[in-house]
């Protein structure tokens, strides 16, 4: 082959890494590079389906899962319009083939994680890409010395995209969970549940407009579902003291696919491990106060949204750690190895910006390195000093500015008049509640309704008539009728969402400008509201002209 082969290896093949292996051989196709490249997507969940006329890629899930029990993620993600633009038609045409519901506005839309797993998969191997593009199995049995040295040498590019607890990132960047930079750190509990064909005709029961202004009113509960596939999570932040009580009657944590919480059930034996303590320890009135207090809680939660409690199908504990990874770029040997999406940086999933980050990065990591393959096709080497390679790692750095000041840090931290720390603000919350006044806790909760209600009318978002509205808001009120006292108070204090004005952090897809590769600039550019890094103390501050910066930015208000 006359043009030098930029062999790229990206090990992970969930959203992140199909994502940016898509985009690159569909652009490489369209500019007639596909001989300038070799993509191969490696996963170990990777399962080969031999039964078809030809071999197909399909996932297996999680190999860690208990006997009987789910080992792919139940979560739904809401993916919005500026994301969903930088992936090509055909590719959003087969993401949304089976599920295509829009929830939070006009431009935005509910989809299941597996869903959209699935889906990629599938766009990974059809025709037009799978030139460029292979799926392989990863078999990982040896050493990890012995993996890294086969994949330095079978591959010039590595992408890590492999999740939050990276394999790329410990083994390539020598970054392990210490060296790690973390800014604030969040407990929940995760209620996957399933609703049945026979029940209700909109799929969940409740609207999901009505969902949409419950959750978005407190934040203490948040339910992502997809009225299509009729399930999803019930999401609930914890205190310390509660994420402890939230184990199994065998004493196990409750851990996704590995030993997943289990609730009783007609014909359930007692004695079976599985079960959620909290809920066995309430039905039989033993165990702790505060364990049957933290089943009050959660059968409240569940109350809030029609949520019957034979549909649940698993608990999981969710450790919210907002952090990212020093560095997303590095050479080793003649290697240059990326991190993208959990593998570069996590996000307080609440705000629900993970998947459309995952989606951004992969834009202009492909990006990146489509301009890196017409360098090298021009005679150019391949080294940590081109251009291109600078422009992602700025980018990177100023998407997960944005995202952890701006957003997921509102949820985890404290925040007073213009000073955050990273202390976690549920124990706060609860101490609160304990002296609130229920009647002043309604009526902030329904005032809050009436608000988003509001918002949620207008034209840009889900556009309701006024008699839709005033109906909207009936109804939101008599599902706060369903729970207790103590539930309704912390609800209150939580308060509601946090907005602020922001300008999305968006690739620049094309060549990038030299002038725009210097960090500081490149930083001020792309989130034009730049927040101070939080200080060794944990504590952020921001100025008079940064707070007035804040106030005047020109964006749509965060939901």
């Amino acid at each position: 082959m006359e043009n030098p082969l930029l062999r790229v290896g990206v090990i992970g093949g969930g959203p992140a890494g199909l994502a940016t292996a898509i985009n690159l051989a569909e652009w490489a196709v369209q500019h007639g590079m596909q001989d300038i490249f070799s993509i191969a997507v490696m996963d170990t969940r990777y399962l080969q389906d031999d039964s078809g006329p030809s071999p197909k890629i399909q996932y297996g899930g999680s190999r860690r899962a208990e006997a009987g029990v789910s080992n792919r993620r139940g979560q739904v993600v809401t993916l919005q319009q500026d994301c969903l633009d930088f992936l090509s038609q055909r590719t959003r045409d087969e993401l949304f083939r089976n599920v295509n519901e829009s929830v939070w506005s006009r431009t935005s839309y509910n989809i299941p994680i597996r869903e959209v797993e699935d889906r990629l998969l599938e766009r990974a191997q059809m025709n037009d890409v799978s030139g460029v593009l292979s799926l392989e199995v990863l078999n990982h049995t040896g050493s990890d010395e012995a993996l890294s040295t086969s994949l330095l040498c079978r591959f010039n590019i590595i992408i890590g995209a492999d999740g939050s607890k990276s394999w790329v990132r410990r083994h390539l960047f020598k970054i392990d969970e210490e060296g790690m930079q973390s800014g604030g750190r969040d407990l929940a509990l995760g209620i996957e549940f399933q609703i049945p064909e026979h029940l209700h005709k909109s799929g969940l029961p409740h609207a999901q407009p009505l969902n949409v202004v419950l959750t978005v009113s407190q934040c203490r509960f948040l339910l992502n579902a997809s009225s299509v596939t009729r399930s999803g999570f019930l999401n609930m932040q914890l205190t310390k003291e509660e994420w402890d009580l939230a184990k199994r009657v065998d004493g196990q944590s409750c851990v996704f696919a590995r030993s997943p919480g289990i609730l009783l059930r007609n014909g359930q034996v007692l004695a079976e491990k599985q079960n959620f303590k909290p809920q066995v320890d309430s039905k039989h009135d033993r165990g702790s106060f505060a364990s049957r207090n933290l089943w009050k809680s959660i059968s409240d939660g569940l109350k809030l949204f029609g949520i019957d409690q034979d549909h649940v199908a698993s608990i999981v504990g969710v450790e919210l750690n907002v952090r990212y990874s020093p560095q997303v770029v590095r050479t080793v040997g003649k290697t240059i190895c990326f991190l993208v999406g959990d593998a570069a940086f996590q996000t307080h999933f609440w705000p629900g910006r993970g998947m459309n980050s995952v989606f951004k990065e992969a834009a202009s990591l492909a990006n990146s390195l489509l301009l890196i393959g017409r360098q090298l096709q021009g005679g150019g080497k391949l080294g940590l000093g081109l251009l291109e390679i600078t422009h992602y790692f700025q980018f990177v750095d100023g998407l997960r500015f944005q995202e952890h000041q701006s957003r997921s840090l509102r949820f985890v931290c404290q925040i007073t008049g213009r000073t955050r720390d990273s202390r976690d603000r549920m124990p706060e919350i609860v101490r609160e509640a304990a002296y609130a006044n229920v009647s002043d806790c309604k009526r902030k909760l329904v005032k809050e309704i009436e608000n988003w209600a509001e918002i949620f009318s207008s034209p840009k978002r889900l556009h309701f008539s006024k008699e839709a509205k005033e109906a909207l808001v009936s109804k939101a009120i008599a599902a706060l009728e369903n729970i207790g006292d103590y539930e309704l108070k912390i609800m209150a204090v939580s308060g509601p969402w946090p907005t602020v004005k922001l300008v999305e952090v968006l690739p620049n897809i094309g060549t990038p400008d030299p002038q725009e590769c210097n960090l500081e600039l490149a930083l001020e550019k792309l989130t034009e509201v730049p927040f101070p890094a939080m200080s060794p103390a944990g504590i952020e501050e921001l100025t008079d002209e940064q707070q007035d910066k804040q106030n005047v930015a020109k964006a749509a208000p965060q939901a």
